[in-house]
């Protein structure tokens, strides 16, 4: 709905001024795109998302939640987009813009996953992280290991691929190799020879060692 993007776009600016330590009511209301500043103020404090003094505007507890997953999207979307579709610069923000607003949280976990937990967006801002990030922190040495270090006869799960190519990741793709997958590593020398469903697929070592995948327990 318009009125719950005002809304979400206040808490984003919100959130990237205090990045730049301001916090003032004047200069929020001057960087805000949207015309009805003072009516999206006025609904984000009926909501409880954000307290206002006189002269300064910060988020509330709940506001801070939500102005966090929505600076997320934006910047995991951000990502996805230079570094996976190549879209141009000129049209990433924007694009960005669109995507923050109707990405539901599995879908923005799954790319998160997929980009390899990024930390930074393009600018250089930091990602928030997510629940998905706190886990691969946790488990990432015990759990999720390249494929180059799986034994032969293992089944285990695509968790996210990290390849130095665009191209690179694109092939891997058509060949239904994505993040959620389940293959079995068939043999590793001369050559890596997986199973994709009901395919064998031959990679080379350097393939290998960027896809990250975990052990499928049975």
């Amino acid at each position: 709905m318009k009125y719950d993007e005002e809304r979400d776009e206040l808490l984003e600016l919100i959130w990237k001024l205090r990045e730049e330590r301001v916090q003032d009511k004047e200069t929020i209301f001057k960087r805000s795109w949207n015309r009805d500043v003072e009516e999206a103020t006025k609904g984000a404090l009926e909501a409880d998302l954000i307290s206002s003094s006189e002269d300064k505007i910060t988020l509330t507890h709940l506001g801070e939640e939500m102005a966090k997953m929505i600076v997320r999207r934006h910047r995991l979307a951000e990502k996805l987009l230079q570094e996976v579709l190549e879209v141009s610069s000129s049209e990433m923000d924007s694009t960005a813009c669109e995507l923050e607003h109707i990405l539901g949280p599995e879908v923005t976990e799954s790319i998160c996953a997929f980009l390899g937990h990024p930390r930074f967006c393009p600018h250089g801002k930091p990602i928030p992280l997510g629940e998905c990030c706190q886990v691969f922190k946790e488990d990432t040495n015990q759990l999720v290991i390249p494929l180059a270090n799986v034994v032969p006869g293992d089944t285990v799960k695509i968790i996210f691929l990290v390849p130095r190519h665009h191209r690179r990741l694109h092939q891997l793709t058509n060949l239904g190799i994505i993040p959620g997958t389940e293959i079995v590593l068939h043999q590793k020398k001369p050559a890596f020879v997986i199973r994709v469903g009901e395919t064998d697929v031959a990679i080379d070592n350097e393939i290998a060692r960027h896809i990250y995948v975990r052990k499928v327990l049975k």
